[in-house]
């Protein structure tokens, strides 16, 4: 039905609307929403409780309301995000049960718990991982530098076998994980470390559930750099490729964080001293140690690092890199006499 036929019929009254336009799903694509269609023929259906848990987090301004509302929805009908939900599964009534598991997640999420704690799971560089407060979450710019280090390794294939990869502050294992699942071709041995329990807990526990936890390709320890003593990376080194996303934000913008990561997240995890430096000195200290000859460390930093990096590490060769907002956000580390021998 063409506009113009279907504003006549409107004007005429022989066909009521049923729908209007909303913003939904995390691609936040304009289209239009029948409620009618979406109706229910017993009870309260799933659309029912999207729409309602919509208006909720609306009034109670959480950001997000449509993709928080899609994703519990999504989550609890077992697919990826609303967007993909068949309208079948939309119009299904929902169980006591699966009511009380909507209210449990919604109710979360107006406490400004972060979706991804909310639901538990989230995907990152082409794996699923378990989420849980209070263990950092990824980001999407962290994806960037996990395509930059495939390619460092990819060049470095040929010459050196296997190659050694270290990841200092592991979190979820997000980094370490979905590069040896990506790279299973290639003979990649991976060490992952933090300082928190819970981090190294819920890698070993991603690890398990991807079945990379086998011995030989990925050790995960409970270990602070600039604290521990490195004899133990040291003797399972040296590295070919070091890896960071290290907490880098400094001390004055802590108290501007949003809401969902001031109250859930692990501080430590994002807290890089007065101008955000204090971990990122730490690693290119240890790592003078921790490297192989032409080894290479990769480290995600605060936009205002770069520039700041280049003038105080003049013993490393480094060159800083984008993210895809146009963002300078990643730093590639050499060290100088691993260069001039070159």
């Amino acid at each position: 039905m063409t506009s113009m036929v279907l504003k006549r019929v409107l004007q005429k009254g022989l066909l009521q609307p049923c729908f209007e336009w909303r913003v939904a799903g995390h691609s936040a694509r304009i289209f239009p929403v029948c409620y009618r269609c979406h109706e229910s023929a017993e009870g309260t259906s799933y659309f029912d409780l999207y729409h309602e848990w919509v208006e909720k987090f609306r009034k109670a301004n959480i950001p997000e309301e449509y993709e928080s509302a899609g994703f519990i929805t999504a989550h609890l009908l077992g697919y990826k995000t609303f967007s993909v939900i068949p309208s079948r599964d939309l119009r299904r009534s929902v169980t006591d049960r699966e009511l009380d598991a909507f209210r449990r997640m919604g109710e979360c999420r107006l406490a400004r718990m972060p979706i991804q704690y909310v639901i538990g799971d989230w995907d990152f560089g082409g794996v699923n991982l378990k989420m849980a407060p209070p263990v950092f979450i990824p980001r999407p710019e962290t994806e960037v530098l996990v395509d930059h280090v495939k390619n460092e390794i990819s060049k470095r294939v040929k010459a050196q076998s296997p190659i050694k990869m270290l990841e200092i502050g592991c979190g979820t294992g997000a980094i370490t994980l979905s590069l040896l699942n990506a790279m299973q071709s290639v003979s990649l041995q991976g060490v992952a470390i933090d300082a928190s329990e819970h981090a190294v807990g819920l890698t070993k526990k991603n690890a398990h559930h991807l079945n990379l936890s086998y011995s030989q390709n990925l050790q995960i320890l409970h270990h602070k750099i600039g604290v521990d003593d490195d004899d133990v990376l040291m003797d399972l080194g040296p590295f070919d490729v070091v890896i960071s996303n290290p907490p880098y934000i400094p001390t004055a913008d802590m108290d501007n964080l949003p809401e969902e990561i001031a109250r859930y997240e692990d501080h430590g995890a994002l807290h890089g001293g007065r101008n955000g430096l204090d971990v990122v000195k730490a690693i290119l200290s240890t790592c003078t140690k921790l490297l192989s000859k032409d080894g290479v460390l990769w480290m995600e930093v605060d936009s205002s690092h770069p520039r700041l990096i280049n003038a105080l590490f003049d013993d490393w060769k480094i060159d800083s890199h984008r993210d895809m907002y146009g963002v300078a956000r990643f730093c590639r580390f050499l060290r100088s006499k691993d260069v001039d021998a070159n």
